[in-house]
């Protein structure tokens, strides 16, 4: 009986994982407006019964997505952490590559598919919550990376490290949302690297030491 319920649970996950790979890939290709669940049912060779019976609706594999992007910001985490260039360049480069990373990763689904995220955050509150949830990877990377910083003395420590870990991810929310009203020609990367560099000479303490010179 044990086995025969392993087996069902780990069908059960391999079916969950294709549904939503497949629901992404049409979504980044097509737009997620544009789908349909008895599409992504069929493209995925499965009923659409078993669909709702994973996601109660399409607006539900949202809710699986930010579990998928925390995975890769911390696979690219782990990389950058190993990367003999940013160990010698230091914990403010780090950051700030791995900032740009992640903005370039999520820009990879589309200006449309940003705005939907930020749309149904803000006409869901569960999703809102579950999307800012300070024990998501994504925060807690940006507190260890402030954290060291400061611990090293590369980033003030005028400011507690959660509230500048915490402004961080505003400044992530309002790049998003800028990059997707504006319709922007340039590449995320390229949009982010402006307002990213002023933040941080903001908690720079080699911008702050000039400043008092």
């Amino acid at each position: 009986m044990y086995i025969r319920s392993t087996k069902r649970k780990q069908r059960a996950l391999e079916t969950k994982s294709r549904v939503f790979d497949t629901a992404h890939r049409m979504f980044r290709d097509r737009g997620f407006y544009n789908v349909t669940v008895e599409e992504i049912a069929q493209e995925a060779g499965i009923s659409v019964g078993t669909i709702y019976h994973l996601f109660k609706n399409k607006y539900d594999l949202l809710f699986a997505w930010h579990f998928k992007l925390d995975e890769k910001y911390k696979e690219y985490y782990e990389e950058l952490k190993k990367d003999s260039k940013y160990q010698e360049a230091g914990t403010l480069e780090l950051l700030r590559e791995w900032f740009l990373a992640v903005h370039e990763i999520c820009a990879d689904f589309g200006m449309e598919y940003i705005s939907v995220i930020y749309a149904y955050m803000l006409s869901d509150k569960d999703f809102a919550r579950t999307m800012t949830d300070r024990e998501r990877t994504y925060f807690k990377i940006i507190l260890e990376l402030v954290e060291k910083g400061q611990s090293e003395g590369s980033i003030t420590k005028r400011m507690a490290a959660e509230q500048i870990a915490s402004d961080f991810t505003v400044l992530s929310r309002g790049l998003f949302s800028a990059w997707a009203i504006n319709n922007s020609k340039l590449s995320m990367r390229e949009f982010c690297k402006s307002p990213l560099d002023i933040f941080i000479r903001g908690v720079s303490t080699a911008y702050e030491n000039k400043k008092l010179d």
